[in-house]
């Protein structure tokens, strides 16, 4: 069986919206997600949103969900899974290093495989935009263990890298999470999976 050939990022959502896709996420993610339920929001942003599938699963659990990208095509399949699961989701063509959106619009913004997409000035300043429409941003990025790219240029930085990345921008605490056995010493979990909150 081969690959499907991924010219895009429109491509690489192609399919996002089965049951398979969903669920695979919930779990590898739950830890991420149990982060953003225990802070309640009401409104959320997800910066940056791709299939939009957490922003589907959020607004099916009642969090009014606004979800922005700066590829139309990546917005269109992300409107098509929000339909299909009858998920009330807010899209928005938005770019992370000028939003337009208004000061304090939303109680907490999220995003999860995007900042590990950028450079180190750009991932500060979209830090910086997205601290000004909501109080506390919660990112998920993978970690050094992860060991593949997935499409596109991800780069796999270390807990320092990002601290040393977002060092002045708000607080920060990281999380490691998703962590999977090492084939030769099932002793061994490694996180493959990083999180960060960063507050104002």
């Amino acid at each position: 069986m081969t690959t499907p050939q991924r010219n895009s990022w429109g491509d690489f959502y192609e399919g996002a919206g089965s049951a398979d896709y969903l669920l695979d996420h919930l779990a590898i993610h739950k830890d991420f997600l149990k982060e953003i339920f225990g802070r309640k929001p009401v409104t959320a942003l997800e910066a940056g949103c791709g299939s939009a599938i957490m922003s589907v699963f959020l607004a099916m659990t009642g969090v009014r969900v606004t979800a922005c990208d700066r590829d139309p095509e990546v917005l269109r399949k992300a409107g098509e899974t929000a339909r299909q699961w009858n998920a009330m989701v807010t899209f928005a063509k938005e770019d992370l290093l000028a939003l337009s959106l208004g000061a304090d619009r939303f109680d907490l913004s999220f995003s999860q495989g995007v900042l590990e997409h950028m450079t180190d000035e750009q991932i500060r300043q979209s830090c910086r935009e997205i601290l000004r429409v909501s109080p506390v941003f919660v990112f998920s990025v993978p970690s050094v263990y992860y060991n593949h790219q997935d499409f596109g240029d991800e780069r796999l930085l270390p807990e320092s890298e990002w601290r040393r990345i977002l060092n002045g921008i708000g607080r920060l605490e990281l999380k490691p999470y998703f962590p999977l056995r090492v084939k030769r010493n099932f002793l061994v979990k490694r996180p493959l999976m990083l999180m960060g909150i960063l507050t104002r």
